[in-house]
């Protein structure tokens, strides 16, 4: 046993050797530390030498250390010496060894500022940024949320958003300044790290920020990021921070919920995705309306005070504002005094005081946060306009769907809570749809066929047996949905060619007339869909990182877009011009916002026809601005 030990103990050169390779592990400061070191030792050896063995030179003891450590520092002094064989010895032993040293240290230097620039290139160095929103995550969709977030800052000075991915910071760098050359007023900061790990978040300072949005593509990912950012924000003194992030799966979202610990807003992708599409299906256009208000680009909702509107309602609100509109008020809640309520046109909620009260804030359509002025007086109301004709009877709606995705069954859900009693769905049968149905007894007022054919949608003989065979079902809405199988590029291809052929068969049967709702996952594929000349779109992936965008400016927003895209409480719809005011006569919006107050909605715009087919979306219109409305018009109204 002893022997063994005694084998197994350290040489003194391994000892030497392992302190040694300690030392050069300890980074380029401990290197240089060394060279310096030795550099001291031979000049100093270099100048002892010199006085032992050349004292004939005359040199004295400082003189000897000086001369010895220049030899060292510069070789060029060798050139210059002249005396003693032995002196000259000694200075070239003192000059190769500086050569040496001098070697090493630029060598260790270089090495040095390779890897500094190296861990600058991934970003790894910590943000200093105050009041700023973190990106974690790089994918498409992030150009989408950096243009929007750099389009709320653009009346803002200072404004930076740092984008953290387990990309390198500068492939991320180059492919932003490709997609976005202007950021404006916003500074881009990128680093590399993961959403996962604590130590990386910190990177980001989020104790200084203002909102994460989470960019993660996966649930799983998306809720280990709530976990570790909601732990990094809890440890920090910024109470007013929050997360943002969408959760894909319904069966998630409790699991997101724990992990957020009450830190984020958190987005359902599905119930948002499947309520936009339920409602634009039934009306085209609704998509423009939904991108305005999701978007910082023209009008957004904004929670704000104006002085001097208490005591008022909403309609009455409205008349003071040339150039914004107030849907609701964000009113303490008198139960929990950490806490607020949304109460969007609360002129229809019941047991609700519709008047604005002390200490509320109004829910603002405007131009840009702290834009609205109120007028000293109303606008002027043209009450002569007023239709008194009430609102028009609805038809039922006939719906054909093409394509099986996830969201079909909330999206017929949802439909089913805006159509008439007797209205139809018809569905494109195939072998994996009716995995994607609804129970027949959950529907109250749709009715569901799912075995009119079976067939591929992008098929245009079986697209032709539907629309042209049995054209007596007067199906007046199509909705072609994306399929999830397939990579976005693949799945917008095959929507592409389903959208060329109901055209085509809609061009060589004049007498079919229904509209295109589409499904698309990619913004440039929405521009080459132009030419079939589809109704609408609902762009998925778009949709979410704009309603993201909005959130993470303003938390209220969530709830907010949570009542508006839900069958409780008020929704947007559009609903004929004739209904609030007469046609043909040229009315202000002062007159159309007086008289939808009547029926206790609020108008936000308007859908104005051109021609038979070409329309425009007009929202949060100057109210001073008068139109000529036809039959085909409509008023858009949260209702």
């Amino acid at each position: 046993m002893n022997e063994n030990n005694l084998k197994n103990k350290p040489t003194l050169k391994e000892k030497i050797q392992y302190r040694f390779d300690n030392v050069m592990s300890s980074g380029m400061r401990a290197k240089i530390g060394i060279l310096f070191l030795v550099t001291l030792i031979i000049g100093l050896f270099s100048g002892i030498m010199l006085l032992l063995f050349a004292g004939k030179s005359g040199h004295g003891f400082w003189d000897a250390i000086w001369i010895s450590y220049m030899h060292v520092i510069d070789p060029g002094t060798l050139a210059g010496d002249d005396g003693q064989k032995s002196f000259i010895f000694i200075m070239l032993f003192a000059t190769i060894a500086g050569m040496i040293l001098t070697s090493t240290l630029v060598g260790v230097v270089n090495n040095g500022l390779e890897s500094k620039m190296n861990e600058l290139r991934q970003g790894r160095s910590r943000v200093l940024e105050k009041r700023h929103t973190i990106v974690l995550g790089f994918n498409e969709i992030t150009f989408t949320i950096l243009e929007e977030l750099i389009e709320a800052n653009s009346n803002h000075t200072g404004c930076a958003i740092v984008v953290m991915d387990e990309v390198e910071k500068v492939e991320m760098e180059d492919a932003i300044q490709r997609r976005i050359p202007d950021t404006r007023t916003t500074k881009i900061i990128c680093r590399k790290g993961s959403a996962f790990r604590m130590d990386d978040i910190r990177i980001c300072s989020p104790e200084t920020c203002k909102a994460i949005v989470l960019n993660t593509e996966d649930d799983f990912n998306t809720i280990k990021s709530l976990l570790a950012c909601s732990t990094v924000l809890n440890a920090s003194d910024n109470d007013k921070a929050f997360i943002t992030a969408c959760v894909r799966d319904e069966s998630n979202i409790e699991a997101a919920r724990i992990a957020a610990q009450g830190r984020a807003e958190l987005l359902y992708f599905k119930t948002a995705l499947s309520r936009i599409m339920a409602q634009t299906c039934r009306e085209p256009g609704l998509t423009h309306v939904f991108t305005e208000l999701f978007n910082f680009d023209g009008d957004e909702l904004y929670r704000e005070y104006v002085e001097g509107m208490e005591g008022k309602t909403l309609g009455e609100i409205n008349l003071y504002f040339k150039k914004s509109t107030a849907i609701g008020f964000v009113r303490p809640d008198p139960e929990n005094p950490d806490k607020d309520m949304v109460l969007v046109n609360p002129d229809a909620l019941p047991g609700v005081d519709p008047h604005m009260q002390p200490g509320d804030d109004l829910i603002l359509l405007e131009e840009d946060d702290g834009s609205t002025k109120a007028e000293k007086r109303p606008g002027i109301v043209q009450t002569e306009y007023f239709s008194e004709v009430g609102h028009s009877s609805e038809d039922k709606d006939i719906f054909l769907v093409l394509g099986s995705s996830p969201i079909l069954k909330d999206v017929l859900l949802e439909e089913d809570h805006y159509v008439l009693k007797g209205s139809t769905a018809y569905i494109f049968d195939s072998d994996r749809i009716k995995d994607n149905l609804p129970d027949p007894d959950s529907l109250e007022n749709l009715q569901v066929v799912s075995a009119l054919v079976q067939g591929d949608i992008v098929t245009k003989d079986d697209l032709e047996y539907i629309l042209v065979s049995e054209k007596e079902k007067n199906i007046t809405s199509i909705l072609v949905l994306s399929n999830p199988d397939l990579d976005d590029e693949e799945a917008d291809s095959r929507t592409l060619t389903t959208l060329l052929n109901l055209r085509n068969i809609a061009d060589m049967n004049p007498d079919l007339n229904y509209t295109i709702t589409s499904q698309m996952n990619s913004v440039k594929n929405q521009e080459l869909a132009e030419i079939a000349r589809v109704n609408d779109f609902v762009v998925s992936n778009n949709i979410v990182a704009l309603l993201m965008s909005q959130i993470s400016e303003t938390r209220e927003l969530n709830e907010i877009f949570e009542i508006l895209l839900s069958d409780r409480d008020s929704e947007i719809y559009m609903k004929k011009a004739k209904d609030y005011v007469k046609l043909g006569v040229p009315v202000n919006t002062y007159t159309v916002t007086a008289s939808a107050a009547r029926y206790k909605e609020v108008p936000i715009g308007y859908k104005i026809y051109d021609n038979d087919t070409d329309y425009r979306v007009i929202i949060n219109p100057e109210k001073s601005m008068e139109i000529c409305f036809t039959d085909r018009d409509h008023v858009i109204v949260v209702a």
